[in-house]
């Protein structure tokens, strides 16, 4: 796990970059492939998508 303190030396700190598609952000680089960002990726697609359409395309399969 890298420490903010040890990159300083490649680059100065910014802000996390994402997109953002109907309300739920896409994180890019390093922190989208951790577990934590990908659940909460999740949870946020399952919350923008309405909920008839969340159980009528359950029903479907």
């Amino acid at each position: 796990m890298r420490l903010g303190s040890m990159s300083s030396h490649r680059r100065p700190v910014q802000p996390v970059p994402f997109r953002q598609t109907q309300g739920v952000r896409i994180y890019q680089g390093e922190q989208r492939r951790t577990m934590v960002g990908s659940m909460a990726a999740i949870c946020r697609m399952l919350d923008a998508i309405p909920v008839a359409s969340r159980t009528a395309g359950a029903e479907s399969c």
